[in-house]
């Protein structure tokens, strides 16, 4: 895809198509967790011929999950510019979120799968993505401190020169 797209319009059209695709996935993700949690409650119930709570369970699932789209394709009907300014103007988030997002699709995945498969067989196998998910977490969390605090150097050094 990033190849026809390079093809066909260049790097900035990659970096667009990379921007739309984290705005959707800031919306479609809670609904994941909607659907990750209501699945076993719905299936138990199902399983336990409990009809009636499994449809009640998957129709407010439904709902709810109704909700978050209708909201969040309004926000971002509403307020575009606020949603591509999350990823940067000038492309340095953006550079910073596709390294860290290989960093943890290929890089930490492949090595955290690697080693909890020696360690647990498959057990270590289906642990790997939420290991390798903690890593990334604990990676990301230290570069946006690093960042806040640069914001607040750079609040510092502008209030200092506003007062001289």
């Amino acid at each position: 895809m990033n190849k026809s797209l390079n093809e066909t319009g260049g790097q900035i059209v990659i970096g667009a198509m990379t921007s739309i695709s984290a705005i959707v996935m800031l919306v479609l993700i809670p609904i994941f967790g909607i659907n990750q949690g209501a699945q076993p409650i719905i299936g138990y119930n199902y399983g336990a011929k409990n009809y009636e709570y499994s449809k009640k369970n998957r129709l407010l699932a439904m709902e709810f999950a109704t909700v978050i789209l209708v909201i969040g394709f309004c926000n971002i009907q509403l307020l575009p510019a606020t949603f591509v300014k999350m990823f940067d103007g000038n492309g340095t988030m953006l550079e910073i979120a596709t390294l860290l997002s290989l960093l943890r699709q290929v890089v930490i995945l492949i090595l955290v799968i690697y080693i909890t498969s020696r360690i647990g067989g498959l057990k270590g196998v289906w642990l790997a993505q939420s290991v390798s998910d903690i890593i990334s977490t604990v990676i990301v969390g230290i570069i946006l401190i690093k960042e806040f605090k640069s914001y607040k150097a750079i609040g510092q050094h502008s209030a200092t020169s506003k007062n001289l």
